[in-house]
C-alpha cells in the first residue's frame, strides 16, 4: 500500500523565503474584485472565504492556491487597496462608509428610544 501524503497548508508559508513573493495581476485584479463584490453586499470576508469564492473576471476558470491568495491579499495591504481587521478583508473606503452607516444607526436607534419615551409619558 502506498501511502499518499496530504500537503498541509501552514499559513507561515505565504512569508517563506520560498514562497513567490509576487502575484501576477490577474489574481491581483480576481482577489481585489472578490473583496469588493462581498463589501458591496456588506460581508467583510476571511482569506478563506476569499480563496475558496474567488470571482473569475472574465470565467476562465482559472484557480489559485491558497498561499498564492494570501500573497495576493498581502500586496493588495501593501498598496493600501484593502484592509484587514481580525481577519476579515475590506476595501479602504468602504470601512469609512461602514462606521458612518454604524453611527448613524446608533443615531437613530437612540431617537427611537427617547420617541418612545416621550409617547408614554404623555399616556
Amino acid at each position: 500500500m502506498n501511502k499518499t501524503t496530504k500537503k498541509e497548508f501552514n499559513p507561515s508559508q505565504a512569508d517563506s523565503p520560498k514562497a513567490e513573493r509576487t502575484v501576477n495581476k490577474k489574481l491581483l485584479k480576481q482577489t481585489l474584485f472578490t473583496v469588493a463584490y462581498y463589501n458591496v453586499l456588506g460581508y467583510y470576508p476571511t482569506s478563506f472565504f476569499i480563496w475558496k469564492n474567488l470571482i473569475d473576471i472574465k470565467g476562465e476558470g482559472t484557480k489559485a492556491s491558497l498561499t498564492e491568495t494570501l500573497i495576493g491579499l498581502k500586496e493588495l495591504k501593501a498598496k493600501n487597496k484593502i484592509e484587514d481587521k481580525n481577519g476579515m478583508y475590506g476595501i479602504v473606503q468602504s470601512r469609512k462608509s461602514v462606521m458612518s452607516k454604524v453611527a448613524n444607526y446608533k443615531k437613530n436607534i437612540h431617537q427611537e428610544y427617547i420617541y418612545k419615551q416621550q409617547i408614554q409619558k404623555n399616556k
